[in-house]
């Protein structure tokens, strides 16, 4: 693939990268060697090469999520500084109008 100044130009503001000239031109060279890589990594075999998520057969080792009964309101309410009609009651975060 040919890469030109201009392409190069147009990335870096995509990026919103300021570069100078030389710069620009030093990275024509650099980004047609790695977009050529890309390129021959593509045409590489892999008709036979059965698909993988992993490169390495990991297994999960937690434990399945699976729902459990929890201590209740009241033994919750029961450690709480300050309740109110089965809910915490907390100090005002906000002003009066403030959303």
């Amino acid at each position: 693939m040919s890469l030109t100044l201009e392409d190069v130009r147009r990335v870096a503001h995509l990026a919103r990268l300021n570069l100078a000239e030389d710069e620009a031109a030093a990275y024509v060279d650099q980004l047609a060697s790695i977009l050529d890589y890309f390129e021959r990594l593509g045409a590489a075999p892999t008709a036979d090469v059965p698909p993988t998520v992993h490169a390495l057969a990991l297994q999960d080792v937690l434990r399945d999520d699976v729902p459990a009964a929890g201590c209740g309101p009241d033994l919750a309410l029961r450690n709480a500084p300050s309740a109110d009609q089965g809910y915490f009651k907390v100090p005002k975060v906000l002003a009066d109008g403030e959303a």
